[in-house]
């Protein structure tokens, strides 16, 4: 059973809000632009920190997903992704990604491979 949840449409939301309102000020009240320049540049800017959040969220939220269905410990993690296992702290039963944002598509990728290899029934 698939369960939606709308955590990265939550948190690109608020990034996309923020990013909108700060985009906004520094254009028109600290670079004196126009209100239509400014207000362009902001959708832009908030545009493109939606997409990063969302994308970020949704992977952490798989990422989590494929451990908790596969219950695998921090040695796993770190045989099925080549690094290290202090990298993926499990606190109270919960992955801790700690690992920087550049790594976790990689981390996805090799963990998605190892869901495809070891099918659940």
């Amino acid at each position: 059973m698939k369960t939606k949840t709308y955590f990265p449409i939550i948190m690109g939301g608020i990034a996309a809000l923020i990013t909108f309102i700060m985009g906004l000020y520094l254009a028109y009240q600290n670079f004196h632009l126009s209100a239509e320049i400014s207000l362009g540049i902001a959708i832009v800017l908030a545009i493109l920190m939606f997409s990063l959040t969302y994308m970020r969220a949704q992977a952490s939220l798989k990422i989590k997903k494929i451990v908790l269905k596969y219950n695998l410990t921090s040695a796993e993690l770190a045989q099925i992704t080549q690094r290290r296992e202090r990298d993926f702290p499990i606190t109270n039963g919960k992955l801790q990604l700690i690992v920087p944002y550049r790594y976790w598509a990689q981390i996805l990728t090799k963990l998605e491979k190892y869901e495809r290899e070891h099918p659940t029934n």
